[in-house]
């Protein structure tokens, strides 16, 4: 019989599960199920609630008639950062271990608390000779990987792998990518929405961003008075049958809402474009529990001036026997991409194969748990055999006092090693010392790589950077000569150029709106030396106002509670 797989998607609305058999171009989809999570459970990715989650996929289970409980799980959420590099090309170990010692920028976590792994993207000469490799770079955050797995293991299943749910959708949406053609698959959910570029099937960028569905219809329940159900509804044809006042009202509010969410996708989609001068995009394909908004694909076909499609892994799949009906399969396309994707992840191609986001200390406590399972049967085997040599006559005594000896020394033996391995007091003055420089390193800390986000994707479309450089002081701190002046955290000081001298207003008015910046301003421009006739080049500078402080000590200080 050959094998099967099964993927498990926690999302933040539902928990979904695929199982399947064969090999990469000839998958057949035999079982899929998915389970509503009750509210607050999962929050944009992230398990806030471990016991519902686990209950519910417990219940996942039955429903479902899995017949495999070794498991995928997926991750995509804050704690997960990816980002592209650059590196000598050395061996696979050799690169993982210099990641370790790689800026900020490429891994944001301290290197105790985050699981690396990466892909690589290609290879090519450095500008002195030599051979390196362009990888994609995935940090996750151990505690965030260690509580999803702990959540599995939990519902009674073991988990075999941990990989990328953009990664996922790429194994399931693109099986046989044609060579050099990219394109961009954009996954709605209710709490997040995962936008990755492939060429040929290699990833080339993964944005995750809490902008999504559950918004739209959180507003929606608000704004009418009506119940979840009914807001779901709407949000899937608000636009179709405006003659009912309701429903004219539900396409306002689902239309101010879309704006936000696909000038997010647009952001990431442009500043790979501006990244790639030699890429174009063929069409973006549009998956999710949130992909059939009404109005979506249109108003990303029209900003994006690409073909939008939705998508179906249905399309690459053979059907077994799923005991699902025409109707039902229907309906699970727009989500089962990300689930049968993550059941792919065992026989994965290398351009998408994660292999170290199991954290190491998992794995060896499955080992302890085994080796203790292990223990019991051996001391159960030992107690078994001492009952019987009891009752053995009087010539076989000796032999049975000779093996009681030996279980006995067997016996001290497990509680010297046991004492060995619980030195539990110096433990925790160790983690008490590591949890107060962790403070103290985040009492003043700005998370750079969000910070550098949330400019790139505020900024107008006229507007390239050319430079960038970034100064942090103390929070609290003055602005220099302004008496009274409002407190930052630091000074930025980009270069740029613009199509116009129009751009340097346009630069100054939107960054202002983002509240992270204060007197901003473009001390020097000059024409000419931007794109086009009419471009100019400008320096701009501005502070860095407390509003650009990470939420890390927060939730540092929550992970403790």
């Amino acid at each position: 019989m050959a094998e099967h797989y099964v993927g498990l998607d926690i999302g933040s609305f539902a928990v979904r599960a695929a199982e399947i058999s064969g090999q990469p171009g000839s998958w057949t989809l035999h079982r899929f199920s998915q389970l509503t999570l009750p509210p607050g459970a999962v929050v944009d990715g992230e398990i806030v609630d471990s016991l519902a989650v686990t209950e519910a996929i417990k219940a996942l289970w039955q429903r479902g008639d899995f017949k495999s409980k070794k498991v995928t799980v997926g991750i995509a959420n804050r704690w997960v950062k990816v980002r592209q590099a650059e590196v000598p090309a050395l061996s696979p170990e050799e690169v993982r271990t210099s990641l370790r010692y790689e800026a900020q920028e490429v891994i944001p976590f301290a290197e105790e608390d985050a699981v690396v792994d990466f892909v690589i993207q290609d290879r090519f000469t450095g500008p002195e000779g030599g051979d390196f490799l362009r990888i994609l770079v995935v940090a996750a955050q151990r505690q965030m990987v260690s509580m999803t797995l702990e959540t599995v293991r939990k519902a009674g299943l073991t988990p075999a792998h941990v990989d990328l749910t953009p990664f996922a959708l790429v194994r399931a949406l693109a099986p046989a990518p044609a060579p050099g053609v990219s394109e961009s698959i954009v996954s709605v959910g209710a709490g997040l929405t995962n936008v990755v570029v492939h060429t040929a099937g290699t990833p080339r960028l993964v944005r995750m961003t809490p902008r999504a569905g559950g918004a739209v219809t959180e507003n929606l329940t608000r704004a009418l008075g009506i119940d979840t159900e009914r807001a779901e509804a709407l949000k899937r044809g608000a636009a179709v049958a405006v003659a009912d006042p309701q429903t004219a009202q539900a396409a306002d509010v689902i239309a101010n809402e879309l704006n936000p969410l696909v000038q997010e996708i647009q952001g990431s989609l442009d500043y790979f474009t501006a990244q790639n001068d030699d890429v174009e995009l063929r069409r973006v394909l549009l998956t999710g529990a949130g992909a059939k908004m009404a109005g979506l694909r249109a108003r990303l076909a029209t900003e994006l001036r690409v073909p939008v499609e939705m998508a179906s892994p249905l399309e690459y799949l053979k059907l077994g026997k799923t005991g699902l009906n025409d109707e039902q399969l229907t309906a699970a396309a727009a989500v089962l991409a990300a689930p049968v994707g993550l059941a792919m992840a065992p026989l994965a191609t290398p351009a998408t194969k994660l292999t170290t986001l199991f954290p190491a200390e998992y794995a060896a406590a499955g080992a302890e748990r085994r080796a203790r399972v292990f223990t019991g049967v051996a001391v159960g085997a030992v107690a078994l055999a001492l009952t019987g040599a009891w009752g053995m006559r009087q010539a076989s005594v000796t032999a049975a006092r000779s093996d009681a000896q030996a279980a006995t020394e067997q016996a001290n033996d497990l509680e010297r090693k046991v004492a060995r391995l619980a030195p539990l007091e110096q433990a925790e003055a160790q983690v008490n010392a590591r949890r107060a420089a962790a403070q103290a390193a985040l009492a003043n800390d700005v998370d750079i790589p969000v910070f550098m986000d949330r400019i790139t994707a505020a900024m107008p479309n006229d507007v390239g950077l050319t430079a960038f450089s970034l100064s942090l002081g103390q929070a609290g701190a003055a602005a220099p000569g302004a008496a009274g002046a409002s407190p930052v955290m630091g000074t930025v000081t980009v270069s740029a150029t613009g199509l116009s001298q129009d751009s340097t207003a346009h630069w100054i008015t939107q960054l202002r709106q983002l509240g992270i910046l204060s007197d901003l301003w473009v001390p020097s421009s000059t024409k000419g030396g931007g794109p086009g006739a009419n471009g100019v080049t400008f320096t701009s500078n501005a502070n860095i106002t407390p509003e650009a402080k990470s939420n890390r000590a927060d939730n540092f200080k929550a992970t403790e509670l």
